[in-house]
């Protein structure tokens, strides 16, 4: 079980070159020892110093999932192969390792083969005449390990440093300069260095094209709009007043058709007179009855009730009144009939109209 993570450690002292890391060699002196749990919190020690450069990191992650699987701890081992496989997916174990340790290391490498490895680029937006700012996008981060990036803009003779969150794939920073050296470095939670655009000896330099000289335009005076057509309002057409006639000419009629009215006008004229004539009577006897009742010394009534003694002088009173009118409705009909009939309504103007007690006729004769 010592020689494979012999190996390990020579393959990844060989493979990486680190920066300085004391916990680092002290894991490495524990694992040679078989110390495996020491060896593990000295491991962890060594990943939350700042500053670790990628291939440090991957040394770090890969012993620990060696020595995770010898302790038989396969899910955090899995874990921690995914870890160094994504930040290098050419990392193979070196050594005849049990199958405890090739099992996890094969499961994170089909996960590896799934999601890929960490993907970012640098990125500038610019205009004409100015860098508005830099940026570095992260593409492809399936184990969420970029937590920010230190970008380092030149300041003159020194480094401007700022530390800047990635949110939503992405961090920017605004520089508003015609031209830009700078470099960046991805971080992650830990401060490891997982990625860097350019280097301190080796900056970018983004300059932005030059800006067009703005082309002066003589201002033209505004043309003043035309005045509107003047409104020409036509004469609005005289209206002749229409005079009534009072007196309406008839148009001629047969003398069949005046024959039938005359008749028409003498028989409603009969009837009405007739049914005056009904009420009448009608009217002469209820108040003969009322005068014809016994009466007392006093000369009130005794033969009748009151009630119909009242009936029989209301009726008496109002069937007078009905043939009353009825008699002179009658006659007024009767003789319009009559003058119908004897006049020749053809050479003649004839009105005819209501008058009190029955109907007037004007006209010319």
């Amino acid at each position: 079980m010592c020689r494979p993570l012999v190996s390990l450690l020579l393959c990844c002292s060989i493979a990486a070159v680190a920066s300085p890391n004391a916990k680092l060699d002290e894991a490495k002196r524990l694992i040679e020892d078989l110390e495996l749990e020491q060896a593990l919190k000295s491991l962890d020690a060594a990943e939350a110093l700042p500053g670790n450069s990628r291939e440090t990191l991957v040394e770090i992650v890969s012993l620990r999932g060696a020595s995770l699987a010898t302790l038989g701890k396969a899910k955090p081992a899995e874990e921690a192969f995914r870890v160094t496989l994504f930040l290098a997916p050419d990392f193979k174990l070196v050594g005849d390792y049990a199958p405890r340790v090739r099992t996890p290391f094969y499961a994170a490498r089909d996960w590896a083969a799934k999601n890929g490895t960490l993907e970012a680029s640098a990125d500038v937006q610019q205009v004409p005449g100015a860098v508005e700012t830099i940026a570095v996008v992260v593409k492809a981060d399936a184990l969420k390990l970029a937590n920010k990036v230190r970008f380092h803009v030149r300041a003159g003779a020194t480094w401007k440093v700022a530390d800047v969150a990635v949110g939503s794939g992405r961090a920017k920073q605004a520089v508003n300069q015609p031209s830009v050296e700078w470099w960046a470095e991805v971080l992650s939670s830990k401060a490891a260095v997982l990625m860097t655009f350019g280097s301190e000896a080796a900056p970018r330099v983004d300059t932005a094209p030059a800006g067009k000289k703005p082309v002066v335009v003589a201002e033209t005076p505004p043309i003043p709009p035309k005045p509107p057509p003047p409104v020409v309002k036509e004469p609005e057409p005289e209206v002749t007043p229409v005079v009534e006639e009072q007196l309406t000419e008839r148009a001629p009629s047969s003398p069949m058709g005046l024959k039938v009215l005359s008749f028409s006008l003498m028989g409603a004229g009969a009837v009405a007179a007739g049914v005056g004539i009904a009420l009448g009577v009608s009217s002469n006897a209820a108040r003969t009855q009322f005068l014809s009742a016994a009466r007392d010394s006093n000369g009130l009534v005794t033969g009748l009730s009151r009630r119909d003694a009242l009936a029989l002088e209301e009726k008496s009173k109002t069937e007078a009144a009905i043939a009353n009118v009825l008699f002179v409705s009658g006659a007024a009909l009767a003789a319009t009939g009559v003058v119908l009939f004897v006049v020749d309504l053809q050479k003649t103007k004839v009105v005819m109209m209501p008058a009190p007690g029955g109907v007037a006729l004007a006209g010319e004769f």
